[in-house]
């Protein structure tokens, strides 16, 4: 038999036997042993108490919403006699203000029922009341459950729905098979969808994925919160009837998809109560949900899974929709544990640090990681270079006399499929963490998870591991997370849990589900940013990446993924928090108590890098090919998020604070490197010298080293064209603006961040730049720059309006030309500013 089938099999044999066998069910059960019952559950939601009135994971300093509502409600459940309107009226509000907000729906109605819960006006205010998700997305399906918690959320705060296109974006959803399910793929969502995402083109193209509990359930709430009948209602009953296997629910009656089926059975018994339709056979649901009672006193997910709040609060309200009481503890409780620590008792194992980076800059994801202490610096590319790029990081990190920083690869990989049994798309984001000397295998798109598997085998027989790094859809990915933690040495390997791109960068207080797997799985916490790691790696210093090993080499760090030995450190507003196996946590604090801080060269608030520099020299004379003899130097220091300095704004002097100001230069714009400060040191003798850079405020002194010097012919040329009207993608490799997006470069381009670079071909002689704009009103005034040097600024008054510099560009045979406006950098809140500066010229000409 399939050893994967095992726990279902199991479930399903202890359901059948407790519903024929166990006294609860047969008579009514002692008042004792019910009294005690209760008792228990109520012990253990308190191991999840922060204060009075809030609740928090067990084994973290802090308390949040979600975890908050599910012990209320399990309490409220169970039959505890608590009273959550108890005290003062301002208590109850104060405690409500002291968790955290977030417009994350599903995150915001928790928040929203903990305040109706505690007798509280509603009172948040959120996001527009839209009820549509931004469905453009390449990470998969997008989550129905989402698409109700916005409808609910409108709902509660009493705000219109626009119902005529809710029914239309709900319906496509609509399965052949009578129930609601995923789209197949990008393919049908992209061209139904106008850029509003309000209005839709067309009906989809229906396909054979197969509806789900989840899907279904969430469908039925948007369309009957807002009154609207389920257009065939019998189609949508028989459909979860065909779902049910035995006493539960399951995705696909499936027992490799989510098995457990707790998730499964609340959608089904939820959609089928609001429906208005009763369940069958109550009493089989309910001795089966009594198997997965944990001697804890609280339930689980599955027979060998420890007790959980999420786990405990889904089976009572299982058993509420089927109106049958908790009852007594049975005879034989679940007894799951989390596996044993790996190598605890081994003394040679220490804390060493990871950092995982994406970026084009690696002399950045250097210097950086190691002012953050790391050991161990993965390097990620999104143009598959990753060798090339470690061994440019390599011969930078042999330039920076200090502790050793081992340096290895990982490649982001996006595998498409349709799930198991084709229920949806979804895009498994996965790193492969490898050695240079590795040649990795096949990509691509996949009809299920056990193609990616095999996709997998042969890398994974190469010495790689893999982590997930996705988490937006709970249904169709927790079926590989779930294979995954019960190590059939065929998933993934670890499971990130921290991101820079999150918005509050811990996932697990994001994506509450995903707390399931602490403790089963290796975590990760990854700074990759997917830009420049100077305007990102704040964001990424949230997160640390612990693993205990002997040394930090990249087969170490593989081995401790692969037996569990990792904890990522989470950088919360108030308190850290610690994710893994609870020894590796215990271990790792017992070591070291501040991993929580320890941001050197950070500044308050934005957090941006002080300014650092990097040596030029033979070995590493790509990170600037316009040095062309001798030695030279590179300089990145910033004021603002994603606006590099200019180079009057910073001060380098090498050798000492009283040696002569070193003249810098911008970095031409060839549309690959970032825009870095630079300049030729051709008098400067080999060895170490020190180096001070200061800018905004800060001073940064390194000890540089310089070997061998440059000697090359020529420096790279670059051909831009004179103009930029923005009519073509082939003019996109001459900007570097963070504000791209879908409908730029049809005759405009929309700025919404404070800094866009363009390159142009220089004209001979005395030159001119001509702008021509419309609106920008909240964006002025707009400065401009012509190769780091100021030649103007104008503040336009909404209205379309065209204005010229003069500059002398005659030395130069391409020009860099930057424009600053008084946006914010969009990466600072993750969000586009709102701006209707739209660029329609940028010419350099003869001036007359």
């Amino acid at each position: 038999m399939n050893r994967r089938a095992l726990p279902l099999l199991l479930v399903a044999l202890l359901g059948t036997t407790s519903c024929s066998q166990e006294p609860d069910v047969a008579r009514p059960p002692a008042a004792g042993d019910v009294a005690r019952s209760r008792d228990a559950l109520r012990a253990f939601v308190d191991r999840y108490r922060k204060s009075p009135r809030t609740f928090g994971p067990e084994t973290q300093d802090w308390a949040d919403g979600v975890w908050t509502y599910q012990a209320w409600r399990s309490l409220l459940l169970a039959g505890v006699p608590v009273d959550p309107t108890a005290g003062a009226p301002d208590d109850r509000a104060a405690a409500l203000r002291g968790l955290r907000r977030d417009q994350i729906p599903t995150l915001l109605v928790s928040r929203l029922k903990l305040a109706r819960l505690w007798g509280l006006k509603v009172e948040e205010a959120g996001a527009p009341g839209v009820p549509f998700l931004p469905l453009m997305t390449w990470v998969g399906s997008p989550p129905l459950e989402e698409l109700e918690a916005r409808v609910t959320a409108d709902v509660m705060r009493g705000r219109k729905v626009d119902v005529a296109a809710l029914k239309q974006m709900v319906g496509f959803w609509r399965g052949p098979d009578g129930g609601y399910r995923y789209p197949a793929g990008l393919g049908e969502i992209y061209p139904r969808i106008l850029t509003n995402a309000t209005t839709f083109t067309a009906p989809p193209r229906p396909h054979l994925g197969t509806s789900t509990c989840g899907a279904i359930a969430a469908a039925v709430a948007c369309l009957t919160q807002v009154g609207v009948p389920v257009p065939r209602l019998d189609a949508v009953v028989l459909r979860l009837r065909a779902l049910r296997s035995g006493g539960h629910w399951s995705q696909q009656r499936n027992p490799l998809h989510d098995g457990t089926g707790l998730w499964a059975t609340w959608n089904a018994l939820r959609a089928l109560s609001m429906l208005g339709v009763s369940s069958e056979a109550p009493d089989e649901i309910a001795a089966w949900l009594r198997t997965l009672r944990h001697r804890d006193g609280g339930f689980a997910h599955a027979l060998d899974e420890p007790a959980s709040l999420e786990a405990t609060w889904l089976a009572l309200e299982c058993l509420r929709l089927i109106q049958r009481p908790l009852g007594p503890m049975p005879s034989k409780p679940a007894a799951g544990r989390l596996p044993k620590a790996n190598g605890a008792n081994d003394a040679s194992l220490k804390p060493l640090q990871a950092v995982v980076q994406m970026g084009p800059d690696p002399a950045a994801s250097v210097v950086l990681a190691r002012r953050a202490g790391a050991d161990l610096l993965l390097l990620k590319s999104l143009d598959h270079d990753e060798p090339a790029l470690v061994a440019r990081a390599r011969r930078l990190a042999a330039r920076l006399p200090g502790p050793k920083l081992e340096i290895a690869c990982v490649r982001e990989e996006h595998r498409s499929a349709w799930g198991v049994e084709g229920i949806g798309y979804v895009t498994h984001c996965s790193d492969a963490v490898f050695a240079p000397a590795v040649t990795l295998g096949q990509r691509g798109r996949h009809r299920t998870f056990d193609e990616i598997l095999d996709a997998w085998k042969v890398n994974r027989l190469r010495g790689c591991v893999f982590f997930s790094c996705s988490y937006l859809n709970r249904e169709l990915l927790a079926p590989a997370y779930d294979r995954s933690s019960r190590r059939f040495a065929d998933g993934y390997d670890a499971l990130m849990v921290g991101w820079a791109f999150a918005r509050g960068g811990d996932l697990i207080r994001d994506y509450p589900w995903l707390h399931r797997y602490v403790g089963r799985m290796a975590l990760i916490g990854n700074h990759d940013a997917h830009g420049d790691p100077l305007h990102w790696f704040h964001r990424g210093m949230r997160t640390r990446t612990l693993f205990f090993a002997k040394d930090a080499s990249v087969a170490s760090f593989q081995e401790a993924v692969r037996l569990g030995r990792t904890v990522a450190v989470v950088h919360g507003p108030v308190a850290p928090a610690y994710w893994g196996h609870p020894t590796w946590v215990e271990k790792a604090k017992a070591r070291r108590a501040d991993w929580d801080r320890g941001r050197p060269g950070f500044t308050p608030g934005e957090w941006l890098p002080a300014p650092f520099a990097a040596p030029i020299d033979a070995s590493t004379q790509v990170e600037m090919p316009w040095v062309t003899r001798g030695f030279g130097i590179l300089v990145r220091a910033a004021g603002r998020i994603a606006d590099d300095a200019m180079p009057h704004e910073v001060t380098v002097r090498v050798g000492g604070e009283d040696e002569p100001r070193v003249p810098l230069r911008i970095v031409p714009a060839d549309g690959k490197r970032p825009p870095a400060l630079w300049a030729p040191l051709p008098d400067l003798k080999p060895g170490d010298h020190l180096v001070v850079v200061e800018a905004f405020g800060q001073t940064s002194r390194q000890t540089l080293r310089w070997v061998a010097p440059v000697a090359i012919a020529t420096p790279p040329t670059m051909a831009p064209p004179p103009a930029l009207e923005f009519r073509g993608a082939n003019e996109l490799p001459w900007v570097s603006n963070t504000s791209l997006a879908p409908g730029d470069f049809e005759g405009s381009l929309r700025i919404v961040c404070n800094r866009a670079d363009f390159a142009l071909r220089a004209s001979p002689g005395k030159s001119r730049l001509r702008v021509k704009w419309r609106g920008g009103k909240a964006a002025g005034p707009l400065q401009f720059f012509v190769d780091g040097a100021s030649v103007g600024a104008v503040t336009p008054n909404g209205s379309p309006g065209e204005t010229s510099f003069d500059f002398d560009g005659a030395t130069a045979r391409a020009h860099r030309v930057t424009l600053r406006t008084a946006l914010p950098g969009w990466i600072s809140s993750f969000d586009r500013p709102k701006s209707d500066l739209e660029l329609l010229l940028l010419a350099v000409e003869t001036r007359p």
